[in-house]
């Protein structure tokens, strides 16, 4: 029991293995639990309660921990405020050991002090975005059971979505996937220009490696600020020496 006691407190993550129980695991970084989702149902943010059953069968009851310095309100960006009640989400989650568990879970609601409007920080530290009923963990599970030769009725029988979410679900994630691994560092060589794609369509945005003469992407928007984040989120951003462009304000602004 002791021994037991003392590898709990030296344990980062834990995850759920029995009814009503946490068994401490090894200490583990978030690369090596996975390298491009985070893992779920660790103790720092989820603090589960109680567990209880309905239709849908066993239902694990939860408390998301928001971090105090990240609290801040997403319209004014103040961080004075106080807590106003509660909120419930209710998600299928799924750890790095491939345990689903559907998870009730209590988000706690702020109110800001400046602007008085009400607001929830997200859930991104356990893989579950915004609007979403499954973390990026459980949706990573569909692809590998489209990949193993189940059908789309059967995953949608096994998850509890209609066979269009697995779909749609399963182009999300095979796209995310496809962007983490071809981004590769921007040219340091940079030649940019806008086009129409067709006659009567909306314009592109080209990025070309002037250096290999070859494109390196196409942007099927002439948003400002879409143009900015693409950017931002690009490698080697920094290493780039030239940039061609035209007169275009827009791209002498970004």
């Amino acid at each position: 029991m002791t021994q037991q006691s003392n590898s709990t407190k030296s344990a980062k993550y834990a995850v759920i293995t029995k009814k009503n129980s946490l068994t401490p695991k090894k200490d583990l970084s978030m690369e090596e639990i996975s390298p491009t989702m985070p893992s779920i149902m660790f103790l720092k943010s989820l603090h589960f309660k109680k567990s209880s059953h309905s239709c849908q069968g066993e239902i694990q009851h939860a408390f998301y921990q928001d971090n105090p310095e990240d609290i801040q309100c997403p319209h004014c960006k103040s961080k004075n405020y106080y807590l106003h009640g509660f909120c419930y989400r209710n998600a299928l989650l799924a750890n790095h050991e491939n345990t689903l568990r559907n998870v009730r879970i209590k988000v706690q609601r702020y109110r800001c002090k400046d602007c008085h409007k009400t607001y929830v920080m997200g859930c991104e530290k356990i893989g579950l975005l915004k609007y979403q009923h499954r973390n990026e963990q459980c949706n990573r599970l569909m692809l590998e059971d489209c990949v193993d030769g189940q059908t789309n009725k059967c995953i949608a029988k096994r998850y509890g979505v209609c066979e269009s979410t697995v779909e749609h679900e399963l182009h999300r994630t095979t796209q995310k996937l496809i962007e983490q691994q071809i981004n590769y560092p921007l040219p340091r060589v940079l030649g940019i220009d806008e086009h129409k794609i067709h006659k009567g369509g909306k314009y592109a945005i080209t990025l070309v490696d002037l250096a290999h003469h070859r494109v390196y992407d196409v942007i099927e928007t002439k948003d400002k600020e879409a143009l900015e984040k693409y950017l931002r989120e690009k490698k080697g951003r920094m290493e780039v020496r030239v940039v061609c462009m035209d007169f275009c304000p827009m791209f002498r602004s970004v």
